[in-house]
């Protein structure tokens, strides 16, 4: 019978409660993760996530501070130091339209090291420009000629519908200039023809002029007793 109740206590000694193990004696054993949670948790991290983090960890570790040139506008002529950094950089851009920036500065905050420069050198080429960044540790390390940019390119899809453009707009001007001037001739030479055609009208329906005399006829006298009247009173 002792050795009954002792089989009992074994295997009843532990009883699971939503994958939490319950002694007992009160005691608390954390069961195993689920087949999902397991594979979320085998599953690769993200590499530029953790390069970031490598690289904020080293500058951390590292600590080392540098001194670094800093100038803006066209031709960025160093004016002044920038002290106290993390890392140095240099940036240059290009619109579409061929203006250059350039840039030298510094980080000196260390959450923004791995953001600035994920990679020694950047370049990428947005909507309407093309911009390059070149990030370095040391003294003056931004000091020198900047990276080269590649020209910006544009899909075919786009140069064909700014050709397209160009074209529907020289033909939208000539057509509000020759237009109005188009219209008023046609106007003006539909009004002659219908003048025209009413002074014809009115001539062939006008009667004949051969006989024609203001006076009534008991009162038109003819030429012979015009010409003698005229004899006796001079």
């Amino acid at each position: 019978m002792s050795n009954y109740f002792l089989l009992v206590e074994k295997l009843f000694s532990k009883r699971k409660i939503d994958g939490v193990y319950w002694g007992c004696n009160g005691s608390i054993d954390i069961g195993g993760l689920s087949e999902e949670e397991e594979s979320i948790d085998q599953a690769s991290p993200d590499p530029l996530h953790q390069r970031l983090l490598k690289e904020q960890a080293n500058a951390i570790n590292n600590h080392k501070k540098y001194k670094c040139l800093s100038c803006d506008g066209p031709n960025c002529t160093p004016s002044y130091l920038c002290q106290g950094a993390y890392q140095c950089w240099k940036y240059i851009e290009r619109d579409k339209d061929g203006n250059i920036r350039k840039s030298r500065g510094c980080t000196t905050n260390l959450d923004h090291v791995p953001f600035f420069c994920s990679n020694e050198e950047t370049m990428v080429q947005a909507k309407e420009k093309v911009f390059a960044i070149r990030c370095c540790h040391g003294d003056f390390c931004n000091n020198g000629s900047f990276p080269e940019l590649e020209p910006i390119k544009f899909s075919d899809t786009k140069v064909k519908m700014g050709e397209d453009d160009s074209a529907s707009y020289v033909w939208r001007l000539i057509v509000a200039v020759i237009g109005p001037v188009v219209g008023v001739v046609l106007v003006a030479t539909i009004v002659l023809l219908l003048l025209r055609r009413n002074h014809i009208k009115r001539l062939n329906s006008s009667p004949p002029h051969t006989s024609y005399s203001a006076l009534p006829d008991d009162m038109r006298i003819s030429a012979p007793v015009d010409t003698t009247l005229r004899a006796c009173i001079n």
